[in-house]
């Protein structure tokens, strides 16, 4: 049984995680909804980061995915961090609400991606996920997402658990659906920097949302606080879904930084 301090001190962990998150996604809401702003001053070049940022402006304005997921995304995670903090909300059942939001949010700025594909073209050869994004990160997404389930059996917490495995799968699929399935939005005359853009924009929005599955990592953080007995499958979910999201976010960030090593396949184009 968890002490009243032990308690205390996860409903402060969450509220703050939650807390921190609204306030970042409300003052930094462009990560999502405008990719000009996200990326801009990626070159060092100046030519080259020019024709970047002019690209990366017209499809930001032709995808017009506006500001709204992204605010009511961080409206409901502070509400939340206050509701959690204030009152004797479950902090388990909160951080999941809060998972939940954020699927919801932001598979909204993707839909709302989608119907604004006036200028969209499909490829004439079928797009792979390995195209996009490598088999090992995917599967490191997958492996966060079914340790959750072991955690399912937990006394007290299964409902939470069903929850945020039930989220996990449904970002899973909306990251096949990204790389697979959206078609892509090649316009203007460079068609070069058009097609770099694309394929950058492709893999951070599937990235994100493998990010977004390993949010059980800080769940079974939580659960190990919580309660004081475990399973050794129980750590060892714990162990794999930490070392998945190291992996997924590592990729991630090489991509979003490491993607101007590619400057030089594209200065004389």
């Amino acid at each position: 049984m968890e002490s009243l301090w032990q308690i205390e001190a996860i409903r402060s962990y969450v509220s703050g995680f939650e807390l921190l998150t609204g306030g970042l996604i409300l003052f930094q809401g462009h990560y999502v909804s405008d990719p000009a702003k996200t990326l801009a001053g990626l070159f060092k070049d100046p030519v080259l980061n020019g024709r970047f940022r002019e690209v990366l402006e017209r499809r930001s304005t032709l995808e017009n995915i506006g500001a709204a997921p992204s605010y009511v995304f961080a409206i409901a995670s502070l509400l939340l961090a206050a509701f959690t903090q204030f009152t004797a909300f479950w902090p388990l059942a909160s951080y999941a609400l809060c998972y939940v939001s954020a699927a919801v949010c932001f598979s909204w700025a993707l839909l709302r991606m989608r119907n604004n594909g006036e200028h969209r073209a499909a490829t004439l050869t079928p797009r792979t996920f390995q195209s996009v994004v490598p088999l090992w990160v995917f599967a490191a997404g997958i492996i966060s997402v079914i340790s959750s389930m072991t955690a399912l059996t937990t006394q007290g917490v299964g409902i939470t658990s069903l929850v945020i495995t039930g989220t996990g799968v449904f970002l899973i699929a909306c990251a096949w659906h990204v790389a697979t399935r959206m078609p892509g939005m090649l316009e203007g005359e460079d068609m070069s920097m058009a097609a770099f853009v694309e394929r950058l924009l492709r893999r951070l929005r599937v990235g994100f949302l493998l990010i977004l599955t390993c949010a059980v990592t800080m769940y079974f953080l939580l659960i190990t606080a919580e309660h004081s007995a475990h399973s050794t499958l129980e750590l060892s979910a714990a162990a794999a879904s930490i070392a998945a999201t190291a992996t997924v976010v590592g990729w991630w960030y090489w991509i979003r930084y490491g993607s101007r090593f590619q400057e030089k396949s594209l200065v004389n184009k």
